[in-house]
This record gives structure tokens, C-alpha cells and sequence, in this order.
């Protein structure tokens, strides 16, 4: 996943990193805070320095592409279709 966001400069403004396993932890950012692919990699790499074992899952609930063309690239690459209500721009 996160090589995907680095692909296409995607931003993810506030995420949810969650390690779960024997024990769990959670990192819940604004949503006005929007991290890079690189960024989430070192929250992930920061919080496994805590937690070294369990599932790392990322929870988003929208994704910021620099251009259009990014978007649709992502949506050709992933294989599904896009709504026009899934579609905001600034």
C-alpha cells in the first residue's frame, strides 16, 4: 500500500495506524493533518520501535492525488471505478 501512495504523491490527511496483536496500539491524527506516503512510513516504523509484532492496518478516510491524472492512474492501476461523489477538488 504504502508503495502505491509513494507512486502516486498521494497525501493521506487524518489517518489511523493501528498495530494490533498480543497487545495493540493506535496513532489517530487530525484531519487537517495530512501525511505523505514517507511520513506514514516512519509513523509505522516509529511505532513498531514500540510494538514489534501484530498486524499494522492504515485507515483513511480520503486520499489527496496532486493532479488528476494521478487519480485516475490509481483508479486504472487498482482496477475499479470512480464516482463522481467520491470526487472532490479545491
Amino acid at each position: 500500500m504504502l508503495s502505491r501512495l509513494q507512486k502516486y504523491q498521494v497525501s493521506v490527511p487524518g489517518p489511523r495506524v493501528e498495530i494490533a496483536g498480543q497487545h495493540w496500539l493506535e496513532l489517530t491524527c487530525d484531519d487537517r493533518l495530512a501525511l505523505s506516503a514517507d511520513q506514514l512510513e516512519g509513523v509505522i516504523n516509529h511505532l513498531r520501535g514500540l510494538l514489534c509484532e501484530g498486524q499494522v492496518a492504515v485507515e483513511a478516510r480520503a486520499l489527496c492525488f496532486p493532479t488528476g491524472q494521478h487519480l485516475l492512474d490509481w483508479v486504472a492501476e487498482v482496477r475499479t471505478e470512480l464516482q463522481s461523489e467520491e470526487v472532490e477538488q479545491p
